[in-house]
This record gives structure tokens, sequence and C-alpha cells, in this order.
């Protein structure tokens, strides 16, 4: 909205990362000297289809990249548009063939994760629950034996200038990094993980974002004249189908499903409403998830919780687990005006701009209090209500 020249300039960034076999990580390590990172905890070079010119992490995000590189391209004008559009294609392409050829090797175009912050949603309790469901190293249960997890604080920098009651627990963090070190112990080849899985299940976060970012995707095509591969196409029509399988009958709502228990994870938080930003649902569910969405337990004072104030995970100020975000915020609000829900779009739009107004630009917030939370000045917050507000 501001300055689209730049906006497409902070996108070609994230493909100097960009893995051979199509992967794009979700962290690239500045080479800076003597810098303190998490490189040393990944290791990505080990992979061969890593770069080897810069040290990245060895897992995705959610794949927002042809959301927004569409909604960049059409703030630009026609040549630099289409310029932007050829450039950043064909490795668009590549990054979504790896998703339904890794992530998906039972070809049922249900995306897995491999790790809790492949979601984008860490320490949401559905990836709480896989995670005790999965055998604890030695070392993790001798700390919390002894009462020595909170030595590790002096590790976490997530924690070094905000107060570790609004972040994840240290016993979860050091559950994550495992989960990590696996994979490196792995390669992070995905036949290895699958034969010897340590976390993996189908999120649905994951897999709502990859929908609507699979009609950006078509949509570039279009534009450029261009036809997607034909395997991919497939892939594309196999992943709109088959989303409904996620879907619950018995409680009328779309669920996480664990690849360890072959069952639906069937705690609720803000997932199991993002199917609405999906485009993937009918008319008919997507009305179901609005009546889940406007019940008491996610209609608070300050929608949307990412935990309903009735699940015994709820906590209003920590993480994942209660405070409301604007990313969901915004997603949501995408979803209800796809569907026809101006009236609860609004009322999410209004009360989002209302917390920022008050609390300023942070991380997130009490859905209950409006209190500010996490970091301060946090970027995709200010980025998306700037979106809010240019609407």
């Amino acid at each position: 909205h501001i300055d689209p020249d730049r906006a497409a300039q902070e996108l070609r960034p994230l493909f100097r990362g960009q893995w051979t076999n199509g992967m794009i990580p979700h962290m690239i390590f500045s080479p800076q000297p003597h810098r303190i990172d998490d490189s040393h905890l990944w290791s990505s070079r080990i992979s061969p289809h890593a770069p080897q010119d810069v040290a990245t992490s060895g897992i995705t995000q959610p794949p927002v990249i042809a959301t927004a590189l569409l909604a960049v391209a059409e703030k630009l004008p026609k040549e630099k548009s289409m310029s932007l559009l050829r450039e950043l294609y064909p490795k668009l392409v590549s990054y979504h063939n790896w998703l339904y050829t890794e992530r998906d090797p039972h070809n049922e175009g249900l995306l897995m994760v491999f790790h809790p912050w492949e979601t984008g949603l860490d320490n949401a309790p559905a990836w709480q629950i896989e995670l005790q469901s999965i055998h604890k190293p030695h070392w993790i249960t001798l700390l919390k034996t002894l009462k020595l997890t909170g030595l590790s604080l002096a590790f976490r920098r997530d924690t070094k200038n905000l107060p570790g009651d609004t972040r994840i627990d240290t016993a979860t963090a050091l559950k994550f990094a495992h989960a990590a070190m696996a994979l490196k112990k792995r390669n992070y080849d995905p036949e290895k993980i699958i034969a010897d899985p340590h976390f993996i299940a189908y999120s649905l976060s994951f897999n709502s974002i990859a929908l609507a970012a699979n009609t950006a995707l078509k949509q570039i095509a279009t534009k450029l004249g261009e036809k997607l591969p034909s395997s991919l196409e497939q892939k594309f029509s196999l992943a709109e189908k088959n989303f409904d399988n996620l879907y619950d009958e018995q409680t009328k709502m779309y669920q996480h499903y664990s690849f360890h228990t072959n069952e639906r994870i069937s705690t609720p938080s803000i997932s199991n409403l993002l199917p609405l930003y999906s485009g993937a649902v009918s008319k008919q569910r997507a009305a179901e998830i609005v009546a889940t969405l406007t019940s008491k337990p996610f209609w608070t004072k300050y929608p949307v919780p990412s935990v309903p104030t009735n699940s015994p995970y709820y906590d209003a100020d920590r993480f994942w687990l209660g405070p409301t975000w604007i990313n969901t915020n915004w997603l949501l609000i995408q979803g209800l005006r796809r569907y026809g829900y101006d009236k609860e779009a609004n009322h999410i739009k209004r009360s989002s701009l209302e917390l920022v107004q008050h609390s300023g630009m942070r991380e997130y917030f009490s859905p209950e209090q409006g209190t500010g939370l996490g970091a301060e000045d946090f970027s995709w917050t200010a980025a998306l209500v700037y979106d809010l507000l240019s609407e």
C-alpha cells in the first residue's frame, strides 16, 4: 500500500534460501561474524538439497508466499507487475511441487507438518497433546525431575526482554528443540522422517493456508498465460476434494489429524475456524464454522482468542494458548468476507483496530482486557492493520 517496489524487494530474499528440492525454509541466517543464532540447531548443509552459501532452518512454514506475491503484484504498474510475477513464478511452482510431493507421500492432497513450528501456531493445545504422546528424551525427563528446567531460561532469547509467563513454557520449548534435532538426525530426509517419526501431523492452519495459496498460484499462472504442470494441477484438485477428510461429523468441525495415533485431535483452537480462509469448504460448513466463531468461548470482548475460553488449556496471556493475534484475525476476516459474513468480519476488524489504537502494535493481545502482550512494534501487526485500514 505504501511502497509496492519495496514490498516486491522484500519478497525476493525469501528465495535466497530455497533448497534445490523446492523447499523454502522459514529462516535464513545472517552471515555476520560472531552473531549468536540458531543455525547450529539446524546445520542445514547436512542435506544435499540445502544451499551451501547460506545457512537456513530445515523446515518451512504455512505457504503464504503466493498469496503475498499476488497482492504485491496487483499494486505495481503493469510492466513491473508482470516482470515480478515472471521472476518468481517458477520458484513458487517448485515450492508447491515440493509441498505436494514430499509432504503428501500418500497422494491424498493433505500436507503433513514435521514440527509444531511449521504450523505457525507453535504451542497450540493440539501440538502439546502430540508432543505428550511422543517418547520424551531422557535429558528432558531428568531436568524436570531435578526441577532444573528453569536453568534453560538463561539460553532462551525470547524471554530476555519479555515476561516468561507470556511465552512458551520451558518444558515445551525443550521438546521443540528436541523435535528439531530429530529432523537433523534424519538429514531432513522425508522418507527417513516418516519411517521413524518424531512429530508428524496434518495441520488445519497449514492446509487451509496452502489451499488459498494454491488458488493464488493458479491466478498468477493465468496472468502470465502459463499452464501449471499437470501433475501439480491434479494435486491441487485432490487437495480441494480431500480437505473434507479433516471434517468430523460428530463435532461438526474440521479437526487436525495425528499421524501417530491415526485419529483426529479434537482439542479446539482457532485452527478449527481457519478452513473459512481456505475457500474450499461448502456454504453449509462455513455456516457451522461461523456459528462456532460467534459462540461465547470464541466471541470474547476482543475476539478472536487463539484458544476458546472454555478450554482447559486457555491462558489469556500466554502465546498461542489464548491471546488474540492480528494475523489470525486477518485470515478470518478474509474468510468471512469470502462467504458473505460481512457483519462478523467488520466486528473483528473494528475490534482489531481498537486493540492497536489503545495498546500499540503489539505481537498479541489479551482477548479479555485488550492488554498488549509479547514484542512491541511488531511488523506483521502493523502491516496487517494498514491493510485493514486500506480496505
